[in-house]
C-alpha cells in the first residue's frame, strides 16, 4: 500500500513497510527563536511498563534514558547492584545523579524490548520546553535507534523501526 505525502507517493514508506518496518509518528517541536533560529526537536510516544510517555528522539545521545522524575510514573526501581554512573553530555563536566533501573518492559510502536534504562535528571530540558507545554519523560538515544534499525523520514514526520 502506497502512502501519499503532499500528493505524491512516499516511496520510502512503501520500501520500508515491504521490509517489515513499522511507522512511528513523530511530533515536531520548534524551539523559540531566543534559543536558536533552526532547532527542531522530534518527539515520540513510547510505553514503559505499560504506561505511555513522551520522549525526545536524540540521535546524538549514546544511550536512552528516563528522567528521574518519571520513575514513579513508570513504576521503576533502581538497580540494586549498580552504583551511580559517570556520564557526560554536551556541557562541561560529568552529569550527576545518573544510575540504572531494574529491567523494564518497553513498547515502541510494534517493537517490544526488555532492558535496563539509564535514570538521570532531565529537568534542565523540561525547563526549556515549559513555554511550549511539553514535558518529557525521557530520551530515546542511539542505543534504541540502532537496536530497532530506525530510519527517520523528516519530510513525512515518521520514524520507522523493525522488531
Amino acid at each position: 500500500m502506497d502512502h501519499e505525502q503532499n500528493g505524491t507517493v512516499n516511496t520510502l514508506d512503501h520500501f520500508l513497510i515491504q521490509r517489515n518496518y513499522s511507522p512511528v509518528p513523530l511530533n515536531r517541536i520548534f524551539l523559540p527563536e531566543e534559543h536558536t533560529e533552526t532547532s527542531v526537536l522530534l518527539i515520540s510516544q513510547m510505553e514503559i511498563n505499560g504506561v505511555e510517555g513522551t520522549f525526545l528522539v536524540d540521535t546524538g545521545a549514546s544511550v536512552s534514558m528516563i528522567g528521574k522524575n518519571a520513575m514513579e510514573k513508570f513504576n521503576l526501581k533502581l538497580h540494586d547492584r549498580v552504583p551511580e554512573i559517570e556520564a557526560y553530555g554536551a556541557g562541561p563536566g560529568a552529569l550527576e545523579n545518573v544510575t540504572l533501573s531494574e529491567t523494564c518492559q518497553i513498547r515502541w510502536g510494534t517493537v517490544q524490548l526488555e532492558k535496563n534504562m539509564v535514570i538521570m535528571p532531565i529537568e534542565h530540558i523540561n525547563r526549556l520546553l515549559l513555554s511550549m507545554d511539553v514535558e518529557l519523560d525521557g530520551i530515546i538515544g542511539s542505543d534504541l535507534l540502532l537496536e530497532t534499525g530506525a530510519v527517520i523520514d523528516y519530510g513525512a514526520n515518521k520514524l520507522y523501526i523493525k522488531p
